[in-house]
């Protein structure tokens, strides 16, 4: 009996570390967490106040030899401009940009500018668009005009608002200054999104269709370590 006994007790012992290696295999895939995302992305909050201010301020700019400049349609469009829901700057640093590499999480190269885009509307149409900046706890009005960047941004996003049931502050844009490149941002299902804004062969692009930011960021990297790194 205690024969038996000796032998169940050694087979118990060479079966245990087996088990235990079983186990302790599979902790580093269970404590292996996923990569958090730089920011939340919630829509911007610019008070009514300053945002009216930095309106006014756009219309009273405008006069005949400037509208065009401007962006406008004619001189009497001022006196009908309205500001639409403000759309947050992100910006994507060259350098960070050449080290991306597949597994990262795409969200960690996005950079907060401290400034916004307001599109400008006349008649529920795209017209202009007006700049503010962050200074201290308020905002500024910071540049007027850029009609035709204005328009295909808040163009972009109306579409993809509607194509996604999505409020517009859930929208945000993301520049790569140094290579040109614009998109409108999103986040769903826990992953960043990114949306060209023109269609662009050097990377692939086409203006409208989303992909995902890893997808673009890897795409971008090899002109990123090519680059010169002189202004542009």
């Amino acid at each position: 009996m205690r024969k038996v006994d000796l032998t169940l007790i050694a087979a118990l012992m060479v079966a245990a570390p087996i088990w235990l290696a079983g186990d302790a295999a599979a902790q580093p895939g269970q404590q292996k967490a996923a990569a958090k995302m730089k920011y939340a992305f919630s829509p911007v909050r610019i008070p009514a106040a300053a945002t009216t201010k930095a309106l006014n301020t756009f219309s009273g700019l405008v006069n005949q030899d400037n509208f065009r400049a401007l962006g406008l349609d004619t001189v009497d469009t001022a006196r009908t401009l309205k500001a639409d829901v403000a759309i947050e700057e992100f910006m994507v640093r060259l350098d960070s940009l050449a080290q991306y590499s597949a597994g990262q999480e795409p969200s960690q190269l996005l950079n907060k500018t401290g400034r916004v885009t307001i599109p400008v509307l006349a008649l529920d149409q795209t017209q202009s668009s007006f700049s503010m900046t962050k200074k201290g706890r308020g905002w500024e009005a910071s540049g007027f005009g850029g009609g035709n960047h204005a328009r295909l941004l808040n163009q972009t996003r109306d579409r993809l608002v509607r194509e996604q049931s999505r409020g517009k502050g859930d929208y945000f844009e993301v520049r790569v200054p140094a290579l040109g490149v614009s998109f409108i941002g999103n986040v769903a299902d826990g992953r960043l999104l990114l949306t060209p804004l023109r269609s662009d062969a050097r990377f692939g692009f086409e203006a409208g269709k989303t992909l995902a930011a890893e997808e673009a960021f890897l795409k971008l990297a090899p002109a990123a370590k090519e680059h010169n790194r002189l202004p542009t």
